[in-house]
């Protein structure tokens, strides 16, 4: 028998794809007649057609979605931050606090239920109680003309195969299903409330009446305190339930506490556990980790701190996972996920800032070979008031369970009046940075350097560094004269190689430029080097050095 095939009827490879899944790429009978043929040509081509236009159809919905679920994690987020920042901002207020949060609700996926408990944890913290007016006022019902409404269930019976588990925009239909009927804007508004110790006040338009329940709730309530039994910080949640004997009254209270020292609000029961085992080794530590700390000026009261991580590629575990395309044969991914939580501790030992979160990895084939023979890095920068500074980052491989811990500390200076450099940021590569003039940190003409934390190079590698500059003088022309001098000389060495002294006579700005370059490594003996970089203002007449060290291998 010969088959219809997709190059006799003029069909696009998407489209016999189509065909076939769909089973509509008939069989022709040899003893079938030439229209017979023209026939199921055409019913096929009609039903390419036709299926082409379902699946089009399909990825404007999934673009929906991912749309739909970006808005929705974007405004939960700025609402739960929001309250974060006002909890940290009261919580040294003796007393309970309140917060009226007027709001129209907001939605919280499975992605941001940690986040939405980390918010509850930090304001109980503080102890600030919330109540959420719901400012969409009173609602009418939904009349519809349609016998059901249709709803995001609609399609999920009708997926068939990889297209059921298929995530768009983080979420797959199965994701989508567990939401429904949870995900109404004032569920979280609600839940917020309550778990804080307030209410929320919702479908009515009066808001006296409902600012006069919140006066009369917060002028008539009991502060209760009292000193647990267990003293041991484990990072679980305890449950408190407050009872009373008067017969008819009602009690509304806290439902609980996580128990963890003061700063570790934010973090889950498991990160908690997971730095607690790092810290006492109670788990060998066999994820090799790296970490560098650098600090940079600005005009404010804080200072800039950066916090780079590098791990090496190879010490995390990869598994090769098929992922779904609609409309699309599957490509593997090579998949790793990382759980990350890092703290910064002032020199008093208090928490200052928390950091981190899951980390999911899905590399092409073409990019795991690539990152498999060298490091992952992360880079984040903190605003800071000047001091010591002691941080830790715990990694732990969600795939092997392996743990890796690194320590560090770091004094950051005050704002300088004179002419100052900020440390030296060392790098393999540089990426294009995502805005022309952009003032983000390590940025320069247009480029970004991608900093390392272990500053191990090969003699074939490009060393990028980066440095900024501040309080030099202007000339009368408004422009800077800057000799700049890079020198590098082996550890056990006399000689030391100077390179030749360029000049700066521009600036963007006059509080503050940056300045970036790269050296060929290769034709230097291995060992561990000595990077100084020497900034003489020629205006001014004053001078400036920074330098930090780094290995040849």
């Amino acid at each position: 028998m010969a088959q219809n095939s997709g190059g006799g009827s003029g069909l696009s490879s998407t489209q016999a794809e189509l065909l076939a899944e769909a089973g509509t790429a008939s069989a022709v009978g040899g003893g079938g007649s030439p229209d017979a043929a023209r026939a199921a040509g055409q019913a096929a081509q009609a039903g390419g057609s036709e299926m082409a236009q379902l699946m089009s159809a399909e990825r404007i919905q999934n673009a929906f979605y991912r749309m739909g679920s970006y808005l929705a994690e974007r405004e939960a987020r700025s609402v739960l931050r929001a309250i974060a920042a006002i909890a940290r901002g009261v919580e040294h207020v003796e007393g309970r606090k309140t917060l009226i949060l007027f709001s129209q609700g907001f939605v919280v996926g499975g992605r941001m239920e940690r986040d939405l408990e980390q918010t509850v944890a930090i304001a109980n913290r503080a102890n600030l109680a919330i109540y959420g007016i719901d400012s969409q006022g009173l609602l009418p019902p939904t009349v519809s003309s349609e016998y059901l409404p249709p709803g995001q269930l609609s399609s999920i019976s009708s997926a068939t195969g990889a297209r059921r588990k298929y995530a768009t925009g983080g979420e797959s239909l199965f994701d989508r299903a567990r939401q429904v009927g949870s995900d109404l804007r004032d569920t979280a508004l609600r839940y917020i409330s309550g778990a804080t110790g307030g209410f929320a006040i919702r479908n009515t338009n009066d808001l006296h009446i409902g600012m006069k329940r919140i006066d009369d709730d917060i002028r008539s309530y009991y502060l209760l305190t009292y000193l647990p039994s267990n003293q041991t910080f484990d990072g679980k949640f305890r449950t408190i339930r407050v009872e009373v004997k008067r017969e008819g009254a009602s009690v509304r209270a806290r439902s609980g506490y996580q128990a963890v020292p003061a700063g570790l609000e934010t973090v889950t029961t498991e990160q908690f556990q997971m730095l607690r085992a790092a810290e006492n080794r109670k788990v060998p530590l066999e994820i090799p980790t790296f970490m560098r700390l650098d600090h940079f000026q600005t005009e404010k009261p804080e200072q800039r701190l950066l916090v780079t991580l590098e791990i090496p590629t190879p010490a995390v575990q990869f598994e090769v996972e098929a992922e779904a395309n609609p409309g699309q044969a599957a490509t593997n991914r090579h998949v790793g996920r990382l759980d990350l939580i890092g703290l910064i501790r002032d020199g008093t030992g208090h928490v200052v800032e928390r950091f981190g979160t899951p980390v999911n990895l899905h590399l092409s084939p073409a990019e795991f070979e690539t990152l498999n023979k060298g490091s992952i890095s992360f880079s984040n920068s903190f605003e800071v008031l000047p001091g010591a500074y002691a941080v830790e980052v715990v990694v732990k491989d969600v795939k092997t369970g392996k743990i890796g811990l690194v320590e560090n500390s770091i004094q950051v200076p005050g704002r300088s009046t004179h002419l100052a450099l900020s440390t030296l940021v060392l790098g393999k590569d540089v990426e294009k940075s995502p805005t022309t003039g952009s003032t983000e940190l390590l940025t320069f003409g247009g480029t970004r350097v991608l900093p390392v934390a272990r500053r191990v190079f090969t003699k074939g590698d490009k060393l990028v560094f980066f440095f900024d500059v501040y309080n030099f003088q202007m000339s009368p022309s408004n422009n800077p004269k800057l000799a700049v001098q890079i020198a590098l000389q082996r550890y056990g060495a006399k000689d030391r190689l100077t390179l030749p002294e360029y000049i700066i006579n521009q600036a963007g700005s006059t509080d503050s430029l940056s300045v970036a370059r790269y050296l060929e490594l290769e034709g230097l003996p291995v060992g561990k080097y000595l990077l100084t970089a020497n900034v003489a203002d020629r205006i001014a007449g004053k001078t400036a050095e920074s330098r930090t060290s780094f290995t040849i291998e």
